[in-house]
């Protein structure tokens, strides 16, 4: 059992953060509890509850890079599109064999809290997802 969620880690620019978990699932969850703690820090309300299925295109191998920038992106799109920061995280399970992640979960409207950063993306750039060592590693852009 992983007891760290996340930790952030210095960059010159940006934010620079590596996730934990026992598992993908788990790694890929508290990585967005670490975009969420940029933005908002924090404990946030579950109000509204929400969900989304992404699919990666088919390919020989699956990407964990690709499924995993695609996930938080996810979450920046929500802010953006409809005002929503996520609260919690209430299931999320990843297919790799077929490149498929899907996550139902609580939000609440971003104009409630005090917003610290303001992300602008997640980037390729120094991403890594091991399975193995069992942490993923981000830089998002601010």
């Amino acid at each position: 059992m992983v007891t760290r969620k996340f930790e952030f880690l210095e960059h010159t620019a940006d934010i620079k953060f590596r996730a934990y978990g026992s598992d993908l699932n788990e790694i890929f969850e508290n990585s967005a509890y670490a975009l969420k703690e940029v933005m908002v820090g924090g404990k946030v309300k579950g109000k509204n509850k929400k969900k989304f299925l992404i699919i990666n295109p088919v390919s020989l191998r699956i990407d964990l890079k690709r499924l995993l920038y695609s996930f938080l992106e996810k979450f920046l799109i929500l802010i953006d599109t409809e005002g929503q920061i996520l609260a919690e995280i209430k299931k999320i399970k990843i297919d790799e064999k077929n490149g498929r992640l899907e996550a139902v979960f609580l939000t609440d409207n971003i104009k409630n809290y005090n917003t610290m950063t303001d992300v602008k993306a997640v980037t390729y750039n120094d991403m890594i997802v091991s399975k193995e060592k069992k942490f993923a590693q981000v830089v998002v852009d601010v």
